[in-house]
């Protein structure tokens, strides 16, 4: 397999070499799209003072095209070609094991085809010349737009675009969980495990809804989407002030900023209810602000308030604090009093803020034990019950899948460019050291942490802790820019193929049909995390809500094979046979939920109902009684007790159970016929003009009413002239 891989991947490298050849000599670039500007900040902090990244550089600083670099340009074309290749496999063969590269596999073949061609296009060297060419030129017109101009730009085109394509279902995600257990009032309290790793995102998301309402309830929805939209902004502000310090020619500023924008948690900022957003926003601050303080363009203490506010989104972001020890101990050799009064503040602040937020030592520590003793996948065997083990296949296929889906191209970038510059960059420079801690423990965690929903669903905790291996990839890059034209080149047909995929992503989600289509996919058991009821559970009520009550059958039934005594997923499926006519086995199965022991009144209810039409009255009188053992003022089953109890004749009892079913709220026009009509056969009259009257009014046109009407004006006219 690896020979035959390696022929593979030469033969790639010589066709393109020769198309490279047989290409037309191309004009070279205008001057300022390869040159180096100076662009110094406007203001320094007080440590401003000293190299900046081109001290990580070695000397040389020319563009380098020798034929080696030419030879990783022709590689890096390579992992195009096999990225493109992958996609093709996905969208041919779509299953849960190609997860990470099926997205195609759910449009209309004429999409996939287009976007096909259109890839293969961009693999034509003349092709990639003139569109990067013509990015070129957008880059140098933009580049001299104020910086709030460019922000106002992206950010209302994201925001309008988000508007347009939010994310309408997310079977994939905890959005209905959260929806249904976040309370609406910001001053409730909430109870759920939704937030119990994100404190400072609970205070984040109380904070708009009550900013929001002023006080008052506020929609759980449109409090995440406002949420989404702030994330969103302080994303791109924080791409621009990156963009700001750095020193490169426009279309290289450009390619950063798209390669940096255009990944797979874009979705956060369309519609998307979860508790990472902000996260994602934060991570990024982290790598941004800590990569400016090693090249002392902005002061530590940026870097290690957004590490505190990161934690605080997500506590298991502690898994990134040997990065910010390496700046700490990078001031240390300097300003040592100043390093002692950073991590002073950095404790103090973080010990605050869990004191205000009631957040106790106690409970950290508690959660963090319970995460490595439960959140950790075993190291390489599995248990009855548990997820797969860490360096089980299941596991390395499920992960591969998650790399490509979260990284993309940074998972061919990262070890093609580490080879490149090796000669030019001190790998045991300050900020070289910081990228790789931060991106080895991002990487670490995704690949030790126990994804119980499978990392299909988990995609959106797992592509925040990756944001700092985008870092090191453009820290790669960087140098790698040196090559000239055909770097920009194979950068730009990769930002394009990205843009390709991610509008893919969160077109699938934008439609309820494709996400449904693609989550019905993704139900392999072994790689569905240890609850794959939850998922099967999910799927069946999107389908039931979509009237497709065949599909909702397929996936409650499945979810009965792993638990049958659910006495919730029982009354739904059984719901679903009722809708489908499937009569014998709605009865087995409101039979079998009310077995369960379920305090579910429904069920009681309906299997009451379902033993009267089965002629077995004193069966159905007997489980609709349960449901007022359950909950006495059920007014439906006080209705339905009156109903029966009046066909049998039992006029008393019927009497009783209709007017309470009224007392209680009911105003069904059948109920208060019976009510009446029972009254009536007692001789009770005044209830029964009472209820009969009603009754005339919401159906005048019963004809059957009228003798009763006569009959008791009749009897309370010879009583009152009786009493004369």
């Amino acid at each position: 397999m690896g020979g035959s891989g390696g022929i593979f991947l030469h033969l790639i490298v010589y066709l393109q070499s020769r198309w490279y050849l047989l290409e037309e000599p191309a004009p070279l670039l205008p001057l300022s799209f390869v040159k180096t500007h100076d662009q110094s900040p406007r203001q320094k902090s007080p440590i401003a003072r000293g190299p900046a990244f081109q001290e990580v550089l070695k000397p040389e600083d020319g563009r380098q095209t020798s034929p080696q670099n030419v030879i990783w340009s022709q590689f890096l074309m390579a992992s195009c070609l096999i990225m493109v290749a992958l996609h093709v496999w996905g969208a041919s063969q779509p299953s849960h094991e190609n997860w990470g590269v099926h997205l195609f596999a759910f449009y209309p073949p004429w999409i996939s085809w287009i976007a096909l061609l259109l890839s293969f296009s961009l693999l034509i060297p003349a092709m990639r010349g003139s569109v990067t060419k013509k990015i070129a030129a957008i880059a140098q017109w933009s580049s001299r737009l104020p910086s709030p101009i460019i922000f106002l730009a992206i950010g209302g085109v994201t925001i309008a675009l988000a508007s347009l394509l939010p994310a309408k279902i997310n079977v994939l995600g905890d959005s209905d969980l959260i929806l249904s257990l976040t309370p609406q009032n910001p001053g409730m309290q909430d109870v759920s495990a939704n937030f119990r790793n994100q404190p400072l995102t609970y205070y984040a998301l109380r904070g708009v809804q009550y900013i929001l309402g002023g006080g008052a309830s506020v929609d759980v929805g449109y409090t995440y989407q406002i949420l989404d939209d702030v994330a969103a902004l302080l994303f791109i502000s924080l791409i621009i002030l990156f963009l700001h310090f750095i020193n490169v020619s426009p279309l290289e500023r450009l390619l950063i900023g798209g390669y940096i924008f255009f990944q797979t948690g874009l979705q956060f900022f369309f519609g998307y209810v979860e508790n990472y957003a902000l996260l994602s926003a934060f991570v990024m601050a982290f790598m941004i602000t800590g990569w400016l303080a090693l090249e002392r363009k902005i002061h530590p203490i940026y870097a290690i308030m957004s590490f505190a506010l990161m934690i605080g989104l997500h506590l298991g972001t502690i898994i990134f604090l040997p990065a910010p020890l390496i700046l700490l101990y990078q001031v240390w050799r300097e300003r040592r009093i100043e390093a002692v009064v950073l991590m002073a503040g950095g404790i103090i602040g973080s010990a605050l803020f869990f004191h205000l937020s009631n957040y106790s030592l106690e409970q950290l520590i508690s959660r963090i034990e319970v995460g490595i003793r439960i959140d950790m996948l075993p190291l390489v065997k599995s248990y009855p019950g548990g997820p797969y083990a860490m360096f089980s296949f299941l596991h390395l296929v499920d992960w591969a899948n998650a790399s490509l889906f979260l990284l993309s191209f940074g998972c061919f970038l990262i070890p093609v460019l580490a080879c490149l510059p090796a000669r030019e960059i001190r790998w045991s420079s300050p900020l070289a050291l910081f990228l790789l801690t931060a991106a080895s423990c991002g990487i670490a965690f995704t690949f030790i942490f126990n994804a119980a929903l499978g990392m299909a669903r988990d995609w959106d905790l797992l592509v925040s802790f990756l944001i700092p291996v985008h870092f090191l990839v453009i820290f790669l890059l960087l140098p790698y820019f040196r090559v000239g034209r055909e770097s920009h080149r194979v950068i730009t047909i990769m930002l394009i193929l990205g843009i390709l995929r991610v509008g893919a992503w969160i077109g699938i989600n934008a439609d309820p049909d494709r996400h449904l289509q693609r989550a019905e996919v993704l139900t392999t058991p072994g790689l569905s995390g240890t609850f794959p009821v939850i998922y099967y559970e999910a799927l069946g009520k999107a389908f039931w809500h979509k009237n497709d009550f065949d599909r909702s059958r397929i996936w409650y039934e499945r979810y009965l094979t792993i638990d049958s005594l659910n006495p919730r997923v029982l009354g739904n499926l059984a719901a679903v046979y009722d809708k489908l006519g499937m009569r014998d086995r709605y009865f087995e199965t409101l039979k079998q939920g009310a077995r369960s022991g379920t305090g579910d009144a429904t069920i009681y209810l309906n299997l009451g109902n379902e033993y009267v039409r089965r002629k077995d009255t004193l069966s159905g009188i007997g489980m609709i009684r349960r449901v007022l053992e359950i909950d006495p003022a059920f007014r439906q089953a006080h209705a339905n007790l009156g109903i029966i109890y009046m066909t049998q004749g039992n006029y008393p009892l019927a009497a009783k159970y209709a007017s309470e079913a009224i007392a209680l709220g009911m105003h069904e026009p059948v109920v208060y016929f019976c009510a009446g009509y029972a009254f009536f056969k007692i001789n009770d009259d005044e209830n029964a003009l009472h209820y009969l009257d009603s009754y005339m009014s919401m159906s005048p046109g019963d004809k059957r009413v009228r003798p009763l009407l006569e009959t008791i004006k009749i009897r309370m006219h010879g009583t009152a002239t009786g009493m004369r």
